[in-house]
């Protein structure tokens, strides 16, 4: 009879604290999480430094190491640490979605034909609330060896960007709240998505001026992807 009362307070125990453990790894994922991406924009400064603040260009489909294609292989100058491009409660080989509207030879402005070779950080008029790179489902499930060039679109999409995602677009495919998180499959793999992957429902959210900061939801007031804050120009 002692073993089972034993027994059932371990069992008991158990069950209290198996959550609690969840939730503070999950939390200790969420910062590693933040942490990746404050070193990413710390890459992105220097980019931008190096480039007379000239905004990276938008570009398609890039693999691992492809030569002048892709933000995260334009920022390995900056940083080469790879574990920055996944985020630790995330599968896929990347994990992050870099705002088009950030972008140099941005097809979805309409101004200037479509383009705007020559846009730099002064075209950002709240750049603390402008997103720059932000959690999104992520893309490349075949396992990749970074220490070479990939060819294999199984590895994943390096160049991952919002496209034309709008203001409040972010509840799978619509601006009305749904049930289906980032994590669900099939989303485009492209788009920031709410509810997010970390504790909560929250995703993590770089921002022009650098700073990251985590949110359970869309919030008009704080961000938007859009560079004069208001219009997709």
């Amino acid at each position: 009879i002692e073993l089972l009362v034993v027994i059932a307070i371990i069992a008991i125990l158990a069950a209290i604290l198996f959550p609690v453990f969840a939730k503070a790894r999950e939390r200790a994922r969420q910062t590693g999480c933040s942490s990746n991406l404050s070193q990413i924009g710390k890459a992105f400064a220097m980019y931008f430094d190096d480039w007379d603040d000239t905004l990276n260009p938008f570009e398609g489909y890039c693999t691992w190491q492809q030569p002048n294609c892709g933000w995260p292989n334009r920022l390995r100058t900056y940083n080469k640490t790879v574990a920055l491009l996944q985020c630790p409660s995330d599968d896929h080989n990347f994990s992050y979605t870099l705002n088009s509207y950030a972008t140099c030879n941005t097809p979805h402005l309409a101004s200037e034909g479509g383009l705007n070779a020559s846009a730099t950080r002064a075209d950002i008029k709240e750049p603390t609330r402008m997103i720059h790179v932000a959690d999104c489902p992520g893309h490349g499930e075949e396992r990749i060896d970074y220490t070479k060039q990939q060819q294999n679109a199984a590895t994943g999409d390096v160049d991952i960007d919002t496209n034309d995602q709008k203001d409040g677009n972010v509840y799978g495919g619509g601006n009305k709240k749904t049930n289906r998180p980032i994590t669900t499959p099939g989303l485009n793999y492209l788009y920031v998505y709410w509810p997010g992957r970390h504790s909560g429902g929250a995703n993590n959210i770089l921002f022009m001026d650098g700073h990251v900061k985590s949110f359970t939801d869309w919030n008009p007031a704080m961000m938007t992807f859009y560079r004069d804050g208001k219009t997709a120009n």
